[in-house]
């Protein structure tokens, strides 16, 4: 009998102490529990209060920076929600800045030469039912002022510092204003032939189809220290300075947004000076002339009612030298010849490489 009361003791023992050592357990995670939380509500005080833009960077380790990527995020998917489920009427856009259809929109179309500018520029004017302000001074400083209905303004310019001015004077003239810049990047492949076509429209649209003379000339251009420089300083006019405003991304890191989605990417500008910024609360669309075919889709996304406009294309504007336009576009540059252009402008590198177009071959 004393050998069974013993280990009954010991029995009852042992189950105290793993009772008392398992309370212990639960209140250490209580304990852990409580203190996420606390660091989760502390995390999303500060994530609501940042206004800062952001670098789509995944190695990013500053707070700021991950806050505003999640912001952006949920734009991009916001639009990409709405496109895949076919929502083309209803509220909604990109973000709080443009919620509203047809009211009190300011859009600037602030864009490299050849990169899609005259049609993003119909589809806003024909869809506001704008009126265009003639002006006599058309050069890479000139920026086009469409007049709409229900206080809409479109802007249309090549140039970040002279829209910037003209921006800033359209809100002081019309406040408030919500704020949408569009802006399109173009497969070096296909865009350097259309800036030497759009050079020499007049010599080559009527001329006679002749491909040797049409290929001689566009490698005699693109080699002349002319043609280099156009080439470097046309496609450095609006990227770099355009994405500075926007939070100094670089574009490899867009183009990675854009891979995600499917051809697009949005930014939410910083407003780093406040109301002061010509860009303040405004949001950039970043689309990449490669994925065209859903521009229609996702213009009625920002703005239901706003629907794509075409322009008609080179090979319609030139029908004589259409099929030789077409072979020109598939002309692989040489390396050697491609580093020349490059050389002249760093920039002009990250913009060849993120179209993978610094390693292929001449075909």
């Amino acid at each position: 009998n004393n050998n069974n009361n013993n280990n009954n003791n010991k029995s009852r023992h042992r189950i105290a102490l793993i009772l008392s050592f398992s309370c212990i357990l639960l209140l250490i995670a209580s304990v852990a529990n409580n203190k996420n939380v606390i660091i989760n509500n502390n995390t999303n005080k500060k994530n609501t209060a940042a206004v800062t833009v952001t670098s789509f960077s995944s190695t990013s380790t500053n707070n700021d920076k991950s806050t505003n990527d999640n912001h952006n995020n949920n734009i991009n998917n916001d639009i990409m929600n709405r496109r895949l489920s076919m929502m083309g009427g209803g509220d909604l856009a990109l973000g709080k800045s443009m919620r509203k259809r047809k009211e009190g929109n300011l859009v600037v179309i602030l864009n490299t030469p050849k990169c899609g500018t005259g049609s993003l520029t119909a589809t806003f004017e024909k869809s506001f039912e704008c009126t265009r302000e003639h002006r006599e001074k058309e050069d890479e400083e000139y920026v086009g002022i469409y007049s709409c209905p229900d206080n809409n303004i479109v802007l249309r310019t090549h140039n970040v510092q002279e829209g910037k001015k003209t921006i800033k004077d359209m809100r002081q003239q019309h406040p408030p204003k919500k704020c949408l810049v569009v802006s399109a990047v173009r497969d070096p492949q296909t865009w350097i032939p259309s800036l030497f076509m759009q050079k020499f429209e007049k010599e080559l649209c009527n001329a006679d189809a002749d491909d040797n003379l049409l290929v001689d000339k566009y490698r005699e251009w693109y080699q002349s220290p002319e043609g280099r420089e156009l080439i470097s300083s046309v496609s450095q006019w609006v990227i770099p300075e355009l994405l500075q405003e926007f939070g100094g991304v670089s574009l490899s890191e867009v183009f990675k947004s854009m891979d995600f989605y499917g051809g697009y990417s949005v930014l939410l500008h910083p407003s780093t000076y406040g109301i002061g910024d010509a860009f303040y609360n405004c949001e950039l669309l970043m689309l990449r002339m490669e994925d065209h075919q859903i521009w229609p889709d996702i213009m009625t996304s920002i703005l239901p009612g706003v629907s794509y406009y075409q322009i008609p294309s080179r090979p319609k504007l030139c029908p004589k030298i259409a099929t030789q336009y077409d072979d020109l576009k598939k002309h692989v540059i040489p390396h050697e010849e491609k580093m020349a252009i490059i050389d002249s402008d760093p920039g002009v590198e990250e913009y060849f490489r993120v179209y993978g177009r610094l390693e292929e071959s001449e075909g």
